[in-house]
């Protein structure tokens, strides 16, 4: 029996017609106290007449002539059918308001279609591909946000970009302006220099040195950092963390292949080390190659092919093949806050119209997990409708997966862990509240 039906069986009785179930068989013969306490809750009662029969057919067409006299309707709930219609709709009011309504409404389904369409939108227009590019052939236009954000790195550094320029990865002239500049980038650039000069990590090695006993596959400057889990911006504080207590550096190379090098001394202090991860990052954001996106790093261990050409009529890259051509063409931490532009889209129009239209449960301080689980899973489908969004946009891009949107992708699996957490958990309260319901109406006919 589910926690609804429950809450119906529970009001049943004060939905029949009253009957003495004292004179009743079965109840004279319990003991006094027993039957008294039974009679007392359960007063209107009323058992259903034993039925003669004398076969099958008999029996269902019994059963067919009760249904019509009491006006029954067997395609719904039977306790809805018993209860009269206004007790029904105060039942179901008093579970939704213990365990939350779960049911969407036409306004729910609107907004989610809205919030989608809203985000596909900015994922067409706004994100795009980091950069301008020509990729089989064809033109494609960069995003304006992530070129602003590129600029903002070039000027920090004091670096000038030329026109046209895109940055990154040799394309920015290393030409110090000091015209176009002014004094909070200059001490954007000092801090810059400060954090590079203190967090001097063990992981943050650019080249090969047969002479140290270093030799990874494919280290280069320019991807030195992406084939570093230290360098992520959040596995930085695991992978980074216990590269400098071991003074190690982790490192994937060009193959999908793990290694652990000892590249110099282990520290004991642990809140020193995360401290020289955060400033290292801080201090790699704006520079030409910048940090990759979050988790971004481990697609490089997945040693299969991936569903992507990178030329026309060629052959599909493996996910380390494909992570390198990525980060190299700008798809780095500056581009990932472009993309979260579409997930940020989603988040707010919902959360937005969720709060106005539960406005009632925005003050209180313990909210229902039910509340909470039908706004994740407004979420949830949101994200899955705006990610295939962002396939249709992969395909319109000649399948670049430049395109796919790493920021869009994270908020879906987020939602949807978040989802089903919630729904765990709803689902545990109710069978606990059962259990106890059980319990107590044991206990009282005791």
């Amino acid at each position: 029996m589910s926690g609804c039906e429950y809450f119906l069986s529970d009001h049943i009785y004060s939905a029949q017609t009253e009957d003495d179930l004292s004179t009743r068989e079965g109840v004279r013969e319990l003991e006094p106290t027993v039957a008294e306490r039974f009679y007392k809750r359960y007063h209107q009662l009323q058992p259903l007449p034993v039925l003669e029969i004398a076969n099958d057919q008999e029996y269902i067409t019994a059963v067919d002539e009760y249904l019509r006299q009491h006006h029954l309707d067997t395609s719904k709930d039977p306790l809805l059918e018993i209860l009269g219609v206004e007790q029904a709709r105060a039942v179901l009011k008093q579970y939704d308001d213990k365990f939350g309504k779960l049911s969407w409404t036409e306004w729910d389904y609107g907004v989610v279609a809205l919030s989608a369409l809203l985000a596909i939108l900015v994922d067409f227009f706004i994100v795009r591909i980091p950069w301008d590019m020509n990729f089989k052939g064809q033109e494609y236009k960069g995003s304006p946000v992530t070129k602003f954000l590129n600029k903002q790195s070039d000027m920090i550094m004091g670096k000038a970009p030329s026109a046209g320029s895109n940055g990154r990865s040799g394309r920015r002239p290393n030409q110090f302006d000091e015209t176009k500049d002014n004094g909070f980038y200059q001490w954007l650039r000092e801090m810059q220099k400060k954090l590079e000069e203190y967090a001097k990590v063990p992981y943050d090695i650019s080249h090969n040195d047969k002479g140290k006993g270093i030799n990874i596959d494919g280290l280069r400057p320019s991807l030195h950092r992406l084939m570093s889990p230290g360098h992520d911006p959040i596995l930085g504080f695991v992978f980074g963390v216990i590269d400098i207590l071991r003074g190690t550096m982790t490192t994937i190379d060009k193959n999908g292949v793990f290694h652990m090098l000892k590249t110099g001394d282990g520290s004991g202090n642990v809140l020193e080390a995360i401290l020289q991860v955060f400033a290292h990052t801080l201090s790699d954001i704006p520079t030409s190659s910048g940090v990759q996106p979050p988790f971004f790093t481990m697609l490089q261990s997945i040693k299969k092919e991936s569903p992507f050409t990178l030329k026309e009529n060629g052959e599909q890259v493996t996910y380390p093949h494909l992570a390198r051509f990525m980060y190299s063409n700008g798809y780095d931490l500056r581009h990932f806050a472009t993309m979260s532009l579409v997930p940020a889209t989603v988040e707010i129009v919902i959360r937005l119209y969720y709060n106005i239209a539960n406005f009632d449960f925005l003050f209180v301080k313990n909210m229902s997990t039910a509340h909470k689980g039908k706004l994740s899973s407004m979420l949830t489908l949101a994200h899955s409708l705006t990610m295939g969004g962002n396939i249709v946009k992969l395909w319109s891009y000649g399948w670049n997966p430049l395109a796919f949107n790493w920021a869009e992708l994270l908020a879906l699996l987020s939602s949807f862990i978040t989802f089903l957490k919630k729904q765990k958990k709803r689902q545990h309260e109710i069978d606990a509240y059962l259990l106890e319901s059980w319990e107590t109406l044991y206990k009282q006919t005791r």
